[in-house]
């Protein structure tokens, strides 16, 4: 009996033959087209490490509570109202501490050492905390030459007895 189904099934199948052929086609050529995908995958993932750019490696930094507060000053794209109706351009002196990243801001008017030695005491006042170490990049009326300060900002300095570090050119 299962002999008979079996040539019973058989004959069913002989006669779309030709129509399977015809549909697997398709399949066979996708099969293909994978494999050769696989292939070129497998080189490229090889191949792909040379071309590549060196890997950048960051220095892991780690700040201690009071330690550094870091300083810059931002300009604000537009002028900033006075009053009566007058605007001038402002300029904002703004801190960040190292640890904790609790930032300040001051409004100060020219980028002269006497308004920026004013915006880095209202930063330190507004942060209530004074770290042992400023960090500036190399700001005019802050920075003197040769990485060395401006004799306003030494005496500042040494008022509040904090010391001072100067960022390298070009460093972020």
């Amino acid at each position: 009996m299962g002999d008979l189904l079996r040539r019973a099934a058989t004959a069913a199948i002989c006669r779309y033959q030709a129509r399977l052929g015809r549909s697997l086609h398709p399949i066979t050529r996708i099969e293909r087209w994978i494999q050769a995908k696989t292939i070129v995958d497998d080189y490229l993932r090889e191949v792909r490490p040379l071309f590549a750019p060196r890997p950048r490696t960051f220095q892991r930094t780690v700040y201690r509570p009071g330690e550094f507060c870091q300083f810059d000053v931002w300009q604000p794209r537009s002028e900033v109202p006075v009053g009566h109706g007058q605007t001038r351009r402002g300029f904002v002196v703004v801190a960040c501490l190292g640890y904790s990243r609790a930032g300040a801001g001051v409004l100060i008017f020219s980028k002269e050492a006497p308004d920026l030695l004013a915006g880095i005491a209202g930063c330190i006042t507004r942060l209530g905390a004074l770290p042992s170490t400023l960090v500036w990049d190399r700001q005019a009326g802050i920075h003197g030459h040769a990485g060395r300060p401006s004799e306003a900002f030494a005496a500042f300095c040494g008022e509040l007895r904090v010391g001072w570090r100067f960022c390298e050119p070009a460093d972020p």
